[in-house]
């Protein structure tokens, strides 16, 4: 578990923060259809993730637009 700030306030993460270069961890997430899928369904593919805190923040809908309008 790592530990970092969020506005002056200490938090925990649920494990280590992944460094860059390295291999992502398997992880489940939701798609688009609601299903659950896995960084394993992906094998053998390219994957770019983009992952923000919260799409209720206009900095995190801005950045999600421009990433979505790049790839």
């Amino acid at each position: 578990m790592a530990k970092i700030t969020l506005k002056g306030n200490e938090v925990n993460t649920n494990s280590e923060i992944v460094t860059v270069g390295s291999s992502a961890p398997d992880f489940t997430l939701v798609d688009s259809d609601l299903n659950n899928v896995s960084l394993s369904n992906f094998n053998n593919k390219n994957k770019i993730l983009s992952i923000v805190p919260s799409l209720d923040t206009p900095v995190c809908q801005k950045s999600t637009m421009v990433f979505n309008d790049k790839v």
